[in-house]
């Protein structure tokens, strides 16, 4: 699947050729997918050119998961608020849940 101007990459995401101008106030948001020599696969986020150092405690979130869905639903939401609010300080500035959303699909937050 192809848009116009567009260059497919990667989980769906949408890259603007480099001719293309950057929009206004944004920067540049990729996820890129790593494979570890021991099999294991790694979701990095790249924003700006720069490694979004940040990742999800898997064993905790399995342990909570084991205690029931209500647990499983206030974890995930705990992520979710805390990715967000990481992302904002990265950027210096407060972006929501539908704006890393679109980010991931158009390749600038």
């Amino acid at each position: 699947m192809q848009e116009e101007n567009k260059i497919e990459v990667q989980d769906n995401q949408f890259i603007l050729p480099d001719d293309d101008p950057i929009p206004e106030g944004k920067v540049k948001f990729e996820t890129r997918i790593k494979l570890h020599s021991n099999g294991s696969v790694e979701r990095e986020v790249w924003i700006g050119g720069e490694k979004f150092d940040w990742s999800v405690d898997v064993t905790s979130f399995h342990e909570a998961v084991k205690m029931g869905p209500m647990y499983k639903k206030a974890v995930q939401a705990d992520i979710v608020k805390h990715f967000v609010d990481s992302v904002s300080d990265f950027l210096g500035r407060k972006v929501t849940m539908k704006e890393v959303n679109e980010a991931t699909k158009r390749g600038w937050i």
